[in-house]
């Protein structure tokens, strides 16, 4: 690997790269960085042999630069093909750029689809369990409205995973605003989706039983249904009860009869 100083136009920008947004913010503030110190870390590019180079790793570097109107760059240069280079690109940035969520997860999805790495390479490479790569994964599954909740931070991971599994649209959009305007904890948003469940599963997830709305200006009160009635009581008014197999066996058999659930 050879280090040199390359024109900004010979550098070729993939069409993947692992950001959805570029905050400006922050790339002004690498730019006055690098005015100020220099550029630290070289950009790392390979050598597509015709005088121009395919960026690997360092794209808001890059952008810095065309921010300062700078015309130059240093850069790392690795020999090898474009393919074959993937897995920098793919490791720098998931272990040293602070990407979002949905950022990170249709990283991995790339790796794992395109480049066919499996789970099991992908945790070890980011030193991260399966787990939290099966869940990356299943966040670019997601509907539209929720990826971009959770890229942006307004919806935690966990909430967004479980209103995902809710095919009504309505229904997962009034849950989700509750999420977010009500601040309903994960475990909240997860019984009140058990309760489109169950009613989804009697062919009335229509009227399944939601949480109630405050009117304009009203505080609101984080409700949370029981789950023996399925009406939604104030959230720090429900107890929990320590149950045998048995017990808890014959009470849900019992718990959700089909009135319980609907409106």
């Amino acid at each position: 690997m050879t280090t040199r100083t390359l024109k900004l136009h010979q550098v070729i920008v993939p069409e993947h790269i692992h950001r959805i947004t570029i905050n400006e913010t922050a790339i002004k503030d690498l730019a006055a960085s690098i005015e100020q110190h220099g550029l630290i870390n070289p950009i790392t590019v390979i050598d597509n042999g015709d005088d121009t180079y395919t960026l690997r790793a360092g794209h808001c570097r890059l952008l810095a630069h065309q921010h300062l109107n700078r015309s130059h760059i240093e850069a790392q240069i690795r020999q090898g093909s474009v393919r074959d280079t993937e897995g920098i690109t793919f490791a720098e940035n998931l272990h040293r750029t602070a990407l979002s969520p949905m950022e990170e997860a249709y990283a991995i999805k790339h790796e794992h689809e395109e480049n066919l790495v499996p789970v099991d390479t992908i945790a070890r490479v980011l030193h991260r369990s399966e787990d939290w790569v099966m869940q990356r994964l299943a966040l670019t599954k997601m509907p539209p409205d929720l990826c971009e909740l959770v890229h942006n931070a307004e919806l935690p991971i966990g909430s967004a995973i479980a209103l995902a599994t809710v095919s009504d649209d309505s229904h997962r959009a009034y849950l989700t605003r509750y999420a977010i305007d009500g601040g309903a904890a994960v475990q909240v948003i997860r019984e009140w989706v058990r309760q489109w469940q169950l009613a989804d599963e009697l062919g009335i997830g229509s009227a399944a039983a939601r949480p109630e709305m405050p009117a304009p200006g009203e505080a609101i009160t984080v409700t949370m249904p029981c789950g023996f009635c399925g009406n939604p009581h104030p959230y720090h008014l429900l107890r929990i009860v320590r149950l045998c197999g048995n017990c808890a066996t014959a009470v849900e058999g019992d718990a959700h009869p089909p009135e319980a659930v609907v409106v």
